[in-house]
């Protein structure tokens, strides 16, 4: 049993707290569950709030695209790859490159508020609060993932 261990994260004001004496082999049940309910949030939100909208071509989506300053051919191919990076985040074996892809998008969605001087807190930072929340279920859902990170610091 190893004592003074506990891993920490805060997901919509409930604190998540894991004992390392729960571990057996690097990771623990908790740990996995917390992983795949952030991931599976992360995924309805990305489908449901943000993709749908793009693909039905509703003015929700059209409109926001418009003060961004893209053309709107590209709002159903943006939700399109919402899609398809969501669901490739869900799935344990291709959500480390999903993962990477999806913080590509994300990072393009925070140039592209910043380029309208769009509110810091509310709007521009959006994507790194979903880039976030996206790595801590990647990283609790596997271990190995949050290895790779710290080793490499």
């Amino acid at each position: 049993m190893h004592y003074g261990v506990v891993w920490c994260c805060n997901v919509s004001s409930a604190f998540l707290t894991i004992g390392a004496d729960h571990f057996k082999g690097g990771r623990s049940t908790r740990m996995v569950i917390a992983g795949w309910i952030i991931l599976s949030l992360l995924a309805l939100f990305l489908i449901g709030a943000s993709a749908t909208p793009k693909l039905l071509r509703l003015d929700v989506a059209n409109k926001p695209m418009d003060a961004l300053g893209f053309d709107r051919r590209w709002v159903v191919p943006i939700g399109i790859l919402e899609v398809l990076l969501a669901l490739g985040v869900l799935v344990p074996q291709t959500a480390p490159f999903s993962g990477i892809l999806m913080m590509g998008l994300l990072g393009g969605a925070i140039a592209a508020q910043l380029r309208i001087n769009a509110p810091l807190l509310s709007h521009t930072l959006f994507g790194v609060y979903l880039g976030v929340a996206m790595w801590i279920g990647i990283c609790l859902r596997d271990p190995r993932v949050f290895e790779v990170f710290i080793n490499k610091w």
